[in-house]
């Protein structure tokens, strides 16, 4: 077969290669906007130490993801209920679940009456250590003639009260209360009713989005209107995944169509006629379509962001169309013969470029990945596309506009001279001093996190007001078998009441609260074994039977007879079943955590078997150590490049590599002279950069004297700065701080590419 049969043979399968990728999106038309996610966590890496944190990490997130709590407020509490009813009414045709509180006392109370005797308080089991007899008669004959029992057993099944004592102290783990009919809370003086309803989907889903989240902002602005002096507070993840997916397609929007505009409007001040848009059109139109649908193909969910990124792909595919359209200007050269004098540099700026793409999938990060496999599919798409179809489908000759032939035909030709390179060199090595004195790194992730201010402040209100515990710092207690745990448990709990006695927490969330481990059941009926001689005071005094001052016990309260009962309810996301090692576990949540000194306090009661698990912390010491290793890849980056243009350039591979290598330096210069820290995205960044700036250097190389070859890369630059310059303007700090780093370094990587062209002075 000869090479033209083989050249139309790949031409051909790369037709196949897109009409599959074509067919394939339409044929999943209807299900694709369900598989795109907008869940910022699922950007994140799993646990690397501990898969029982990522299991109650996951089991906190599923509980959460459905849930949606709005709080209606009023100083006044019969304003509150009524304003919450007018707000629950208005909500009855939105696709939402009323959802009550998990147990009741009434329900607490008899399941629990049996086991009562091993079921103590902190401050009941204290007393007991140093109560007499006499203390102990006293207290249980004042209570005798009490007209109220705050836990609804007759006095005589309760004479001491710490059966009472303890079911109010399980009861204060929440602070709603029910009150005629309505869930109520009080915080601040002000009196909140609360509703609590349940989405039938994942929050996630575009559709749910759109019938509940615009309905609510309705319905929460007509409540307002109508009861003066109500506040709504509103959270749910629903409410934060709504405003993300609105910001990611407003600004897919922007991002691609702003820079398609761009390009196009370049292409326009450079040729003539509509051959050229029309070329670079399809060559975008094939990247972006098989990268899509390749990405739609290897990953079940397919991040917002991911498309958001892509969208910017444009700035950098375009280049190989841009590059072989200029060199058809005013060329009457065979369009095979041409393409075949193109394809070494082109073929080795593609592959640098993919190398520099590749980066993002050495992250642990699996929305990186995702774009390095968006991005590398588009990228050499666009670039089959050029080099297979533009020989079968372009004219030989191009005729440039006024504007493009002016410069080609210019006589005059800017070469920078020894003395200015040299002030030039200083003025920047002052600038790298200078901003290296100023910088820093941050791998924090919540600065990464592009939330709506409003939401976030709702957010914080509503768990403030409902005592919520914190989803991203707890404790992960482990242990052969469940009682292990529980008493591991109640160990952790005793210094975790230090805390809460210092105002350090206002709370925490464990099983050993609903289910005391049996040693401390047993040792409780122990104590409360010392009360005989004022049961029999008792007895005496009021005349009640003998087998009353010892009364039947009941066996002690096991893990699997509570865990199939209702009262497990509130509790049950709370255990974590047998992890990977054959031990079982559980989470204790912590409330009130708000303080970086008390995170810190906390994290030292970490051991063995009580693990301190911090998701931001340990995502920000991931980014950290993630840095460092990118700034490795980076090295080994330029190190792979050389080693790809060293055969075919030798001494002159310089030329090529010193521009990304100083626009890199004087990026991150620039960045700590303006006080911008660096973290992990911007070192990905470098290395797109790496990518495209080698490809500017191999143009250059490859036609040193062709006005045509700067005339490419100037235009590559000017449609990569707009699509990645437009991502500095996104909301979400990430990519905002991606997009600044690209839009510097490709400006400077651009002009450092001109002044060290071949046969400028060295």
């Amino acid at each position: 077969m000869s090479k033209t049969a083989w050249f139309r043979l790949a031409a051909g399968l790369l037709l196949l290669l897109s009409l599959w990728a074509g067919a394939s999106l339409w044929h999943q038309r209807d299900t694709l906007g369900s598989r795109i996610d907008s869940d910022l966590f699922a950007l994140l890496p799993h646990n690397e130490r501990d898969p029982l944190a990522e299991t109650a990490l996951s089991r906190l997130a599923q509980q959460g993801e459905r849930q949606l709590v709005i709080l209606v407020g009023h100083r006044d509490a019969n304003q509150a209920m009524q304003a919450a009813r007018d707000y629950a009414g208005r909500m009855a045709g939105l696709p939402l679940h009323a959802r009550d509180l998990p147990g009741d006392m009434a329900g607490l109370r008899d399941f629990y009456a049996p086991y009562r005797q091993g079921l103590l308080t902190v401050a009941d089991r204290e007393q007991l250590e140093k109560q007499t007899p006499q203390a102990a008669f006293e207290q249980a004959m004042s209570l005798a003639f009490s007209p109220f029992s705050a836990g609804g057993l007759a006095w005589q099944d309760d004479p001491f009260g710490h059966y009472s004592h303890w079911l109010l102290e399980l009861a204060a783990g929440t602070r709603v209360r029910p009150q005629n009919g309505m869930l109520m809370t009080e915080a601040g003086g002000m009196h909140y009713a609360v509703l609590l309803r349940e989405l039938p989907g994942s929050a996630f889903s575009f559709d749910l989005q759109e019938q509940i989240v615009p309905a609510l902002d309705t319905i929460g602005a007509t409540v307002l209107a109508s009861n003066p002096g109500i506040e709504i507070r509103r959270a749910g993840v629903i409410l934060h995944a709504a405003a993300a997916t609105q910001t990611a397609q407003q600004e897919i929007s922007v991002i691609g169509l702003g820079s398609t505009a761009g390009i196009l409007l370049l292409v326009f001040l450079v040729w003539r006629g509509w051959q050229a848009p029309l070329l670079v059109c399809l060559a975008l139109g094939v990247g972006t379509l098989i990268a899509t649908a390749l990405a739609f193909a290897l990953f079940p969910k397919v991040h917002v962001l991911t498309l958001v990124f892509g969208a910017s792909l444009v700035g950098v595919a375009e280049d190989y169309a841009l590059h072989a359209l200029v060199h058809a200007l005013e060329d009457d050269t065979p369009l095979l013969q041409r393409y075949r004098h193109l394809l070494p540099g082109m073929l080795l700026a593609m592959l640098t470029t993919v190398l520099g793409y590749l980066g993002l999938a050495l992250t642990p990060f699996p929305g990186l990945i995702q774009m390095a496999v968006f991005s590398v599919s588009g990228i050499i798409a666009a670039w089959l596309a050029v080099m297979l179809w533009y020989p079968l489908l372009g004219p030989v000759r191009m005729n440039p506009s006024w504007l493009a032939r002016r410069y080609l035909h210019s006589p005059r030709n800017w070469q920078p001279k020894r003395p200015l390179i040299i002030i030039s060199g200083i003025l920047l090595l002052a600038l790298v001093v200078v901003g290296a004195t100023r910088f820093r790194v941050h791998d924090d992730i919540r600065s990464l996190a592009g939330l709506n201010p409003q939401l976030l402040a709702d957010q914080v209100a509503a768990n403030r007001i409902l005592g919520l515990p914190s989803p991203a710092q707890m404790f992960i207690v482990t242990g052969s078998d469940a009682e292990t745990v529980l008493q591991r448990e109640e160990a952790l709990a005793e210094k975790l009441e230090g805390f809460v006695r210092r105002g350090q927490l206002s709370g925490f969330d464990a099983i050993s609260r609903w289910l005391p481990s049996q040693a401390r059941q047993q040792a409780d009926r122990q104590l409360q074994a010392r009360l005989v001689a004022a049961r029999e005071q008792l007895a005496s005094e009021l005349g009640l039977p003998a087998g009353w001052i010892k009364p039947a016990q009941a066996p002690l309260l096991d893990f699997a007879h509570w865990q199939v009962s209702p009262v497990a309810d509130a509790a049950r996301h709370l255990w974590l079943g047998q992890g990977p090692a054959g031990q079982v576990g559980s989470m204790v949540l912590l409330k009130g955590l708000s303080d970086p000194a008390v995170t810190t306090a906390l994290a030292e009661l970490d051991a063995p078997n009580v693990r301190w698990i911090d998701k931001p912390a340990e995502i920000s010491r991931l980014f950290g150590r993630y840095r460092v290793l990118l700034s490795w890849v980076l090295l080994a980056g330029y190190v792979a490049t050389i080693v790809l243009l060293f055969p075919r350039y030798r001494r002159e591979s310089w030329r090529i590599l010193l521009p990304p290598a100083a626009a890199s330096v004087l990026t991150l210069a620039l960045h700590g002279l303006f006080g911008q820290p660096l973290q992990l995205l911007n070192l990905v960044a470098l290395l797109l950069i790496l990518g495209m700036g080698v490809d500017y250097g191999i143009f250059l190389q490859e036609n040193p004297q062709d006005r045509r070859g700067r005339l490419a890369i100037t235009l590559a630059a000017g449609t990569t700065l707009l699509s990645f310059g437009l991502l500095a303007l996104s909301s979400t700090p990430a990519l905002q701080s991606f997009g600044l780093t690209m839009l510097l370094g490709v400006l400077l990587v651009w002009a450092l590419a001109l002044v060290f062209r071949p046969g400028q002075q060295a």
